[in-house]
């Protein structure tokens, strides 16, 4: 307020110093306008807003999963492709199903003809491999100069035999499952039948040696009782003769003397 004051009081000595000097309404306002006391005092700086974010902060990624998780087995459980793995920040070990979800760890995929599983933890996903404990730590001996120089190093162990052979996506791998289970169900069928078809041909090849050596013994026991009639003994059993082996007598001269002998 006592700015202003200040202002109108100067404004009103210096039109009257004009008005003595014989000055126009103009020429005064002219002086007064480049004097400048009607300028207005520019606002003071606003501070620099603020913006507040209502999302909080996403917290940093932990360290690849691949350094802290060991990928031990590629099983299967019920049909199904399972992996085990070790936690090494917390020592905890797991093992799941295609799919299925344990605390953090989800696992989404398993490639048994790889020996990888796509594991999930967080917002964190990344492929494991299927390790050769033996092999590591011969390359970790081998890295640090720990072996014999030219020492010839001891053969690693196989890694573990996948039990679902070739790659591919689940579904594939349960197609593939599925047609070996069929084709192994067929190739025992056929297996039974041939079983089943060997022993009915030994049966008949029994039974037909059976009635052979019946029908070798029935002509035995007939030659022999026609031998008798030649001697002129009576056959050990009825012996109704052919016309065949009548004739046969007959032309011998058996039944000269006397009719054959029917019965002892």
């Amino acid at each position: 307020m006592r700015y202003v004051w200040a202002i109108v009081l100067w404004a009103g000595i210096v039109c009257q110093s004009m008005a003595q000097d014989g000055m126009s309404s103009q020429d005064k306002m002219d002086v007064i306008r480049k004097a400048g006391i009607f300028q207005e005092v520019p606002p003071p700086p606003q501070p620099p807003k603020v913006i507040e974010d209502d999302a909080p902060p996403e917290p940093p990624p932990g360290p690849p999963l691949e350094l802290s998780v060991t990928l031990i087995a590629l099983t299967q459980y019920g049909g199904l492709p399972a992996a085990g793995f070790t936690d090494a920040t917390t020592g905890k070990s797991y093992y799941l199903l295609v799919g299925q979800t344990a605390g953090e760890y989800t696992i989404l995929d398993i490639d048994m003809g790889a020996g990888t599983a796509l594991l999930q933890k967080g917002m964190q996903v990344e492929t494991l491999t299927l390790r050769n404990p033996m092999a590591d730590q011969m390359a970790s001996m081998l890295a640090g100069g720990t072996g014999a120089a030219g020492a010839t190093p001891p053969p690693m162990s196989p890694p573990v035999s996948p039990t679902v052979r070739g790659g591919g996506t689940y579904s594939e791998r349960q197609q593939q499952r599925v047609a070996e289970a069929r084709r192994s169900a067929e190739e025992q069928r056929l297996q039974r039948e041939a079983s089943q078809q060997q022993e009915r041909d030994k049966q008949i090849g029994e039974l037909a040696e059976e009635l052979a050596r019946q029908e070798l013994a029935r002509r035995t026991t007939r030659e022999e009782n026609l031998n008798r009639v030649r001697r002129g003994l009576p056959p050990t059993m009825p012996l109704e003769l052919t016309p065949e082996e009548y004739k046969q007598l007959e032309s011998e001269g058996v039944f000269d003397n006397a009719p054959p002998p029917l019965s002892q």
